[in-house]
């Protein structure tokens, strides 16, 4: 069971939400709004991608209301997540995305993402870096042909 808003005491994730037929979005509670707002969280991946525009025209709230909805539902997200499920959540985002890309044959746009993506599984430590140096050992051959010459040492005229 998730952990209440700390300032609320809600647990929105169990908060059951009416049907706007016979309840219309206007006349919902704080606390069924915030949840309705969760799951949108959860829908579109980030509380960054929830219209505040939108919402506060279905819910007949001011923007700054439902900024302040969404600053809370951010705080009770970030007490209630573990890193494996933000881990789980971004990598399974990263496997829709990367599949889009390639089906709609972007596949420079999927490397591209691939290579970020990697770079950041590094950063928290889920892929070893790989190493900025090499250390080799054993005999090393190194042949070095010059611009108009064979490997014979012979000059080519060119």
């Amino acid at each position: 069971m998730a952990k209440a808003d700390c300032k609320n005491g809600v647990d929105y994730s169990s908060v059951e939400l009416p049907d706007p037929e016979v309840k219309p979005y206007g006349q919902w509670t704080y606390a069924q709004r915030r949840a309705f707002l969760l799951g949108e969280v959860v829908r579109l991946g980030g509380s960054r991608l929830v219209s505040r525009t939108e919402m506060a025209r279905l819910f007949e709230k001011s923007i700054g209301q439902l900024s302040q909805d969404i600053q809370a539902l951010d705080a009770y997200v970030a007490s209630n997540v573990s890193s494996n499920q933000v881990k789980s959540t971004v990598l399974t985002s990263f496997e829709k995305a990367f599949r889009d890309l390639q089906e709609h044959g972007k596949s420079v746009e999927a490397y591209e993402m691939a290579l970020s993506f990697a770079s950041y599984m590094q950063s928290i430590g889920v892929l070893e870096r790989e190493a900025d140096k090499m250390d080799l050992t054993g005999p090393i051959q190194i042949v070095i042909q010059r611009k108009g010459s064979d490997l014979s040492g012979e000059h080519q005229d060119g």
